[in-house]
């Protein structure tokens, strides 16, 4: 957990996100991609923790992991993902959710918006659809009626 430059007085300690096995060693090894380490001389890579579900760290050597915020989400923890047409997310989750029937989400949203009159959608849509001449639709309808 500490190394020396050449002609040090004293060893130093690795920083959080950095690691070293070996005693008299020139410099320390970053924590990889997806994990993070906020302790001072770790000592060894099982130090380097996997990032948390809605978390990311995607740069090494990381002491922390960063929340994903609203509209993305991150399963694996190296990076945060934007959540898909049709879909949303609140900030720290590991999935997004469907939009319901009658409302609609561009990629990355946070929310889905309703669809307004005279148009209708179904599940997971990214976009509503316009009623055809003739029928119609409230806000928030799955379908056109005639």
């Amino acid at each position: 957990g500490t190394y020396s430059l050449k002609a040090a007085a004293n060893c130093a300690s690795c920083s959080p996100g950095y690691y070293n096995p070996n005693e008299g060693s020139s410099s320390c090894t970053s924590c990889p991609v997806g994990t993070y380490d906020p302790y001072y001389s770790s000592t060894s890579q099982n130090s380097c923790l996997p990032c948390p579900l809605g978390y990311a760290s995607s740069v090494a050597g990381a002491s922390a992991c960063t929340i994903c915020g609203a509209g993305k989400y991150s399963s694996q923890g190296s990076t945060c993902l934007a959540c898909s047409a049709g879909t949303y997310s609140s900030a720290g989750v590991s999935s997004c959710a469907d939009c319901s029937a009658g409302s609609y989400s561009a990629t990355g949203s946070s929310s889905c918006l309703t669809c307004p009159a005279g148009t209708y959608s179904d599940v997971r849509s990214g976009s509503c659809s316009k009623c055809v001449a003739g029928k119609y639709s409230a806000a928030g309808s799955l379908s056109c009626s005639s």
